[in-house]
């Protein structure tokens, strides 16, 4: 097995923590050395998909390609990025490569499942999120997704069902209870308010997971009108959410 550079494996550390301005301090001058470093070059493909530079990631996943045609990892995340580009045929493509090399890799399932869904194939989307799933059941953005298919395809109450299973797992993904808010069916228990409360209080919360709850809880006390006692936090929300639901016109 082949050594990873030190500088590699502290990049690899700082993507994982999503210190991306301290991966691109490493990862460039390593590619200065070595610009033939496939997996260095995969890093900073990454790294250009975080920060959303789709074209940027993916001349360098097929540069990655051209050195080492075999590198599954880097296939598999380009077909991603061409499916986030909107171009899921050729991602699908891909992804036969990718399967041939890896059959047993959850995520590829995952991926191919996401990918189907983007071509309108809901049913053989929705078999496939079931299969991951069923070998991989504690996986809450795999449940979302698969609550996203079932809402696309009419399934409300299943949609719920995968959302909440979602939310038991991670009452901090903040997409989920957006996604809850969103359906317009789902009244929001006192169990669920408390939860969002608990997630907002979190100083470790992502931004975007923080928008996220605010909207959802905003709508909660939105629907229960204003006369509850609510603190600092969900005063905010709810301010934040009525405001955003009067924009949206949600009823």
């Amino acid at each position: 097995m082949m050594r990873w550079h030190p500088r590699l494996v502290e990049a690899a550390k700082a993507l994982n923590e999503n210190r991306l301005d301290i991966a691109e301090r490493l990862l460039k001058p390593h590619l200065m050395e070595d610009p033939f470093d496939v997996r260095a070059i995969r890093m900073l493909a990454e790294l250009a998909a975080r920060l959303g530079r789709l074209k940027d990631s993916e001349v360098l996943l097929r540069r990655a390609l051209e050195i080492d045609p075999n590198f599954t990892g880097a296939r598999a995340n380009l077909a991603m990025v061409l499916g986030r580009l909107g171009r899921p045929s050729e991602a699908l493509e891909l992804l036969d490569g990718v399967f041939e090399a890896e059959p047993d890799r959850v995520g590829h399932l995952n991926l191919k499942a996401a990918t189907l869904g983007r071509l309108g194939d809901f049913e053989q989307a929705l078999m496939l999120y079931e299969q991951v799933l069923s070998r991989a059941p504690n996986q809450p953005r795999v449940l979302m997704s698969y609550g996203h298919m079932l809402k696309t395809v009419g399934r409300l109450g299943d949609s719920v069902a995968a959302y909440r299973d979602a939310i038991a797992i991670n009452p901090a993904l903040g997409e989920v209870w957006w996604s809850l808010a969103n359906l317009k069916t789902v009244e929001f228990t006192d169990e669920d308010i408390a939860a969002m409360e608990a997630a907002l209080a979190r100083s470790d919360l992502k931004d975007d997971d923080r928008f996220h709850v605010e909207f959802a809880l905003g709508k909660a006390f939105h629907d229960r009108g204003r006369g509850t006692r609510r603190s600092p936090i969900t005063r905010r929300a709810t301010s934040f959410g009525a405001n955003i639901i009067r924009s949206m016109r949600i009823t």
